[in-house]
């Protein structure tokens, strides 16, 4: 469940944070070369029923899709680079299976091009994407709020992004609170 494919054919467990290919074996191409290695999909699709207790206007927002493949996909989270341009997305199965497509390096946070820069005074961060949405629900989808990919790359990903969430005053982090997600929680505090 923990191991990620790169669209340059790259891997990473984040559970023994090991990788199948280093980036001192990427060619100099792949290295310069930012475009998507293999197709991302298209997403924003919202014909499905509400999805994990999130409505449709939530879904909408977010720009998740839900379902497709069959009965095997349950939802599709687009990711977006800084200028905003749909570059990658993380695809959840059954089994809450997850697999990443596109260029996942240049990724800002999830739900970062839905709200801009300072526009409330609070934002939330979570765990993950569902998480996001369920948060802003909860809050009267009134409050942006943002997740980071994982636990484990929580520090990564808020340091990333630091000048986009110093753009608000006040900067609610809402993980998981099993042992990775508080110290992580932690760790970004």
């Amino acid at each position: 469940d923990a191991n990620a494919i790169y669209s340059d054919g790259s891997q990473h467990c984040f559970s023994c944070k090991t990788n199948k290919r280093d980036k001192e074996d990427l060619t100099q191409e792949d290295k310069e070369d930012h475009t998507p290695k293999v197709a991302i999909r298209a997403v924003g699709t919202h014909n499905a029923a509400p999805f994990r207790g999130m409505s449709k206007a939530t879904l909408a927002k977010f720009n998740v899709t839900v379902g497709g493949e069959g009965d095997k996909l349950e939802a599709v989270y687009p990711f977006y680079d800084e200028d905003n341009r749909h570059i990658a997305n993380k695809l959840r199965y059954k089994g809450k299976e997850f697999t990443i497509e596109g260029d996942w390096k240049r990724a800002t946070l999830f739900g970062q091009k839905v709200f801009p820069a300072g526009s409330a005074k609070q934002i939330t961060i979570t765990e993950g994407q569902d998480d996001a949405m369920a948060a802003f629900e909860m809050q009267g989808s009134n409050w942006p709020c943002v997740s980071v990919a994982s636990s484990s790359s929580a520090t990564k990903d808020v340091a990333k992004n630091f000048e986009y969430l110093n753009s608000f005053d006040k900067v609610v982090i809402a993980f998981d609170s099993d042992e990775p997600g508080k110290a992580a929680a932690a760790k970004v505090a």
